[in-house]
């Protein structure tokens, strides 16, 4: 005769085989409505599209550093060429009664592997006379800035104010050679990514004499955020677009003496 408690034992057992069934899945109540749902995928897809451009940007401001540090170091290496040749540092070039001629980007061609261009200018014309102006627009890559923006502009500009590399030197035939830097050459600031462009050809370099304001850097790609100089010794060295204005004037002299605080 079976047991009372066997009933039980079955049902107990029955219920430990059965095989579970699936609980359905219990969508978040924003994502019960279609509208709702659209919207939170939009903004998945806006912040994901955000995220790779900014990613992108990253990649093409080091491309773009990189890029211009390496024209910094060619121009580095042809003004020492230059200054072997000829005992001095290139500089603009004026007339006797001090008009501009034409800048030292022209002068270094030569020893930047542009002969052919440096042989089509007429050096004692200024730089938009009727010969040289058109030569405006066969910019070497070596001066365009990174973005590749054509139009014979480039940021690659000197300080021209006095104790500066581009101080200018008319009627005046003395050298300006390694000797002449007395601050150490690599302590003096000879061309920078300045804030503005100028026409390659033309003898534009920037002022930053005491009392005025210092001239405005990092016009390049990377706008905003810092600039790269090369110095006398051929190195680059990037800077903060905050970096301390005393500190940048006393690396805009040449041979002034000023203490020179360290990165």
């Amino acid at each position: 005769m079976p047991h009372p408690d066997d009933d039980q034992r079955r049902d107990y057992d029955d219920q430990l085989t059965a095989t579970p069934q699936p609980t359905a899945a219990v969508a978040p109540p924003f994502l019960k409505k279609p509208v709702a749902l659209g919207i939170f995928l939009g903004v998945v897809i806006v912040v994901v599209c955000a995220l790779v451009q900014h990613q992108r940007e990253t990649a093409r401001h080091a491309v773009g550093r990189m890029k211009s540090s390496n024209n910094l170091k060619q121009i580095g290496v042809a003004f020492h060429n230059y200054a072997e040749t000829y005992e001095e540092f290139p500089n603009n070039t004026y007339d006797h009664e001090g008009k501009p001629l034409l800048s030292w980007r022209v002068h270094i061609l030569p020893f930047v592997e542009q002969d052919a261009l440096y042989l089509k200018f007429k050096l004692d014309e200024p730089w938009d006379s009727p010969n040289n102006l058109p030569l405006l627009h066969q910019i070497p890559r070596l001066y365009e800035p990174t973005t590749g923006r054509r139009g014979g502009m480039t940021y690659y500009r000197g300080f021209s104010n006095s104790g500066a590399v581009f101080e200018p030197r008319i009627n005046d035939r003395k050298l300006f050679s390694l000797d002449a830097v007395k601050d150490g050459l690599s302590d003096t600031i000879f061309v920078v990514e300045a804030g503005d462009p100028v026409e390659w050809t033309k003898p534009d370099d920037m002022d930053a004499s005491p009392g005025k304001p210092f001239p405005k850097l990092g016009g390049m790609y990377w706008r905003g955020e810092r600039f790269q100089a090369l110095m006398g010794d051929g190195g680059v060295r990037s800077f903060s677009i905050d970096a301390d204005e005393t500190r940048l004037r006393s690396l805009v002299s040449h041979s002034g003496g000023e203490p020179v605080t360290p990165d």
